[in-house]
Formats: structure tokens, C-alpha cells, sequence
């Protein structure tokens, strides 16, 4: 049974309810998700029937990768701010630039 999804992209589901994993090898359709708007909850496809991923059930998270790389692009946003301060306050770095 496969209990978490990686799509690779950097968004992880986790399943957290152990008596039903969210694919069914093998099965057609299997894996696929989607939204529900007359019950407005996310349905994944275990292969046979859409079972609803309920708030208890399903854990959506960003992967370790994709956090690090939001922290870094933050961190370079920073200092390019800092830069663009010291530049704009600093007649000889305005020269320079």
C-alpha cells in the first residue's frame, strides 16, 4: 500500500489514517485527486470508488526542498533591499552603480 504521494513538485500528501492507503496499485484512476464543490472537500481515487480526504485524514505540505529555496529567495529579497537602501543614502555607491 502506498501511503504518501510525492508529486515532485514539491507538495507532499500525507496520509495519516493507516486502514487506507490513497493508491491502489495497479488499480485505473488510482492516485488522482479532486475537488468536490457540492461537498467542498478534496476526493482522492483509491482505484475503485473517490473517498474523501477529510481534516483528520490528510496531511498537505510543502517539501524540505521547496521551504529551503522560499528561505533563500527571501534571504536574497532582503539584501537586495539592504543594497538598494545603502546605494540610495550613499552618494559614492550611487556614483558607482
Amino acid at each position: 500500500m502506498i501511503k504518501q504521494i510525492y508529486s515532485g513538485k514539491g507538495i507532499n500528501l500525507i496520509n495519516n489514517y493507516n486502514s487506507y492507503p490513497y493508491i491502489s496499485p495497479g488499480s485505473n484512476g488510482a492516485g488522482m485527486v479532486r475537488w468536490n464543490s457540492n461537498l467542498n472537500c478534496f476526493e482522492v481515487n483509491d482505484g475503485a470508488v473517490w473517498r474523501h480526504i477529510t481534516m483528520s485524514d490528510p496531511i498537505i505540505e510543502l517539501s524540505s526542498d521547496v521551504i529551503s529555496a522560499i528561505e533563500w529567495a527571501q534571504a536574497q529579497m532582503y539584501k537586495e533591499r539592504m543594497r538598494e537602501e545603502r546605494i540610495k543614502n550613499n552618494p559614492a555607491l550611487q556614483k558607482a552603480y
